[in-house]
């Protein structure tokens, strides 16, 4: 097993690179050029943690594997371990299958041949990106051996009123099972992986900005990809579809000053920001 760490895929790599291969290609062979860590993005992660940590007391009885990503191979030794030794609740289990690690947040067995694997988010719904999420998950799960044949999510209940005191975990949460969605995407996932080693072996891909350098969330390679830009960039016409922003750049419009106000697609509000940019 080569635990080597430059292409070494992840959950989060293998996300990176359905989203955009040039993120994935920069994280693996510059990642000194990804953003610094701003406050409002670590007060984020915080509460990913802290969302987390409610979550293993909802399922309470586990046995965290607390080695930390710099430490994936005793992390991995301990998880196998672990399941040696018949634990049958997990936090943050390691496993590698396929060139890829992950980090699961909670499984469980659900009796003595099948295990639950259940992903902790602090949203307060599923998401698209949730499902590939699981799915690479499930994957390498299933291919380092565990019998996983349940894929869920935990997430936030939007609707929970705090009482004050100790949190209602009952209703804290909202769990929904996913199996059946997640069960179309592994079969796409062997080729991605794929795809993604055959880029990483190659030179930086020329991708277009656009609106998934900021969607779903701030790639962290934002302010790299976009420091040519000019002072007003397409990238902030207010409600551009995807489609019109990667319209724009491709025929060369950068800035706004450039669109015309006759352009395919603008709509009057459009339209007016782009006049407005230019006087």
């Amino acid at each position: 097993m080569n635990m080597g760490t430059s292409h070494r895929l992840s959950k989060s790599r293998f996300l990176a690179g359905l989203r955009c291969q040039k993120s994935l290609w920069l994280e693996c062979h510059a990642p000194e050029l990804a953003d610094p860590v701003e406050e409002t993005r670590q007060a984020l992660f915080d509460q990913g943690h802290q969302v987390g940590a409610l979550a293993r007391e909802r399922y309470a009885g586990g046995v965290l594997v607390s080695e930390d990503h710099l430490h994936s191979a005793q992390a991995l030794d301990t998880t196998r371990r672990l399941l040696a030794e018949g634990v049958r609740c997990l936090y943050e289990g390691a496993f590698w299958h396929d060139g890829v690690l992950v980090r699961a947040d909670i499984l469980f067995r659900q009796n003595d041949e099948e295990w639950v694997l259940l992903e902790v988010k602090s949203s307060t719904s599923v998401k698209p990106e949730h499902l590939p999420d699981l799915a690479v998950q499930v994957y390498v799960l299933r291919g380092a051996g565990l019998p996983v044949t349940s894929a869920r999510l935990l997430f936030m209940n939007k609707d929970y009123v705090y009482q004050g005191g100790a949190y209602d975990l009952g209703e804290l949460f909202v769990e929904q099972d996913l199996t059946q969605e997640v069960e179309t995407l592994l079969p796409e996932i062997p080729a991605h992986l794929k795809v993604m080693r055959q880029m990483l072996a190659g030179p930086l891909p020329d991708v277009p900005i656009g609106r998934r350098c900021a969607e779903p969330y701030q790639c962290r390679f934002f302010g790299y990809c976009h420091r040519s830009l000019p002072e007003y960039p397409v990238t902030e016409l207010p409600r551009a579809s995807a489609d019109l922003l990667d319209s724009l750049i491709a025929n060369g419009y950068y800035s706004l000053c450039d669109v015309p106000l006759e352009y395919p697609g603008l709509n009057d509000r459009q339209r007016a920001v782009c006049y407005l940019a230019r006087t």
